[in-house]
């Protein structure tokens, strides 16, 4: 049968919509089909360690892949961005060593490669766990630090092991130069008024001060290196600060208190 003239003129524009919904159609289809494959979807049941920084040892790496993976939110599309931001983000909150993700890059089949910022430790705890700068206790992991982290002096925890943190965070760039002059500090501790003390391998307790977290409190006390200067200034006249119990540092003169 010949079609009517003004359906014969309109035929080709319905063709070309029955295809295009044809295709979309298809496309759909492929599209939830594969949102319910494993091969389009990422759970961290396997994880592995695309790399790592220095400091973390590798099978430090491993134990924090696996710790994190135990937090598993479960599985998340490949094929949805924002759910697979949320399900990273999901995975990084499994761990306190875990401070940012900083990116999910999706691999097929069924992989995601997740870019994590981790906590530095910065102060060593005696059961073997650690603290980060911003006062996180760190689960005890293998790391590869140099040099060690301090160790805590007796019990801090809240603001006072903060605190401690920060102090460690400060006088860390003065470590080196100080264990040239034979003042090698291995522990620090927090006493009554949030000061923080620093102690040598010799036993002589170096008073620091404030931490500096609360500045309306820390303008009292010299520059971090104000203090150092008057330790170095000790050390010239007592080398190895011999025969000396404690230094105070945070004031404008340092004071000395000898070994009795």
């Amino acid at each position: 049968m010949e079609l009517p003239e003004r359906l014969r003129a309109a035929w080709p524009a319905l063709i070309s919509l029955v295809v295009v919904l044809g295709t979309a159609g298809l496309a759909r289809q492929a599209w939830l089909r594969a949102a319910t494959d494993r091969a389009f979807a990422v759970d961290a049941a396997t994880v592995g360690v695309v790399g790592h920084p220095a400091w973390l040892a590798p099978e430090g790496a491993a134990q924090l892949a696996l710790r994190v993976a135990e937090g598993s939110p479960g599985r998340a599309s490949l094929l949805d961005t924002e759910a697979l931001t949320l399900w990273a983000e999901r995975l990084g909150r499994g761990s306190p060593w875990v401070r940012d993700v900083l990116e999910v890059q999706p691999r097929h089949p069924g992989q995601a490669d997740v870019r994590l910022r981790l906590r530095r430790p910065v102060l060593a705890l005696a059961d073997g766990a650690f603290v980060a700068a911003d006062g996180t206790i760190l689960p005890a992991a293998a790391v590869s630090l140099s040099p060690w982290p301090l160790q805590l002096q007796g019990a801090a925890d809240g603001e006072a092991l903060a605190d401690a943190a920060a102090a460690c965070v400060v006088f860390a760039p003065f470590r080196a130069g100080l264990d040239r002059e034979g003042i090698v500090v291995e522990r620090v501790l927090v006493e009554a008024g949030d000061r923080i003390v620093f102690l040598t391998s010799e036993g002589v307790a170096l008073e620091w001060g404030r931490s500096g977290r609360n500045a309306s409190l820390a303008v009292v006390d010299l520059p971090p290196a104000d203090r150092v200067a008057n330790l170095l200034a000790v050390a010239q006249k007592r080398p190895g600060l011999f025969g000396v119990e404690r230094v105070v540092l945070w004031k404008e003169q340092a004071g000395i208190h000898l070994r009795p």
